[in-house]
């Protein structure tokens, strides 16, 4: 099976059409396609390391570090414009993926590069960093 990480990824880079061709390889016992290797820059994660990964709300994250998406100039999006994003957030407090849930299609680009460009603090349970994963919801004015 394709793993979540590599899922996640194509679908924040190429959409749904992407996650459909990698489901498809998968089921032709391909796990890891060639032609998808651009697809997969985070590091690769099991089912199990997924499962493990702590659901939180935003409000009990503390952001260290946030980057401005960037509209094009050409757009013609009214504001304010509304963006939300869903992050996987590894154990030193760096975004892992970004994957926009509800966000206009010229944005999506723009928003996961600066999305992962964010740094929270690491989540911690019992004392040790955790991996965390959370929506953000934008409202972009600019």
């Amino acid at each position: 099976m394709v793993d979540r990480s590599l899922q996640m990824r194509a679908r924040s880079m190429w959409g749904e059409e992407m996650v459909k061709l990698l489901t498809l390889a998968s089921l032709l016992g391909v796990t890891n396609p060639a032609w998808a290797e651009g697809v997969a820059t985070v590091d690769v994660v099991s089912d199990e390391q997924v499962a493990s990964v702590k659901q939180l709300r935003f409000t009990e994250v503390t952001t260290l570090k946030k980057r401005r998406v960037v509209v094009p100039p050409w757009s013609k999006l009214q504001r304010p414009i509304v963006c939300k994003l869903d992050f996987e957030v590894d154990g030193a407090g760096v975004p892992s993926a970004v994957v926009p849930v509800e966000c206009p299609d010229e944005l999506h680009r723009n928003a996961v590069k600066s999305a992962m460009g964010w740094k929270f603090e690491p989540y911690l349970e019992q004392g040790q960093p955790v991996p965390v994963r959370f929506r953000v919801v934008l409202k972009i004015n600019h």
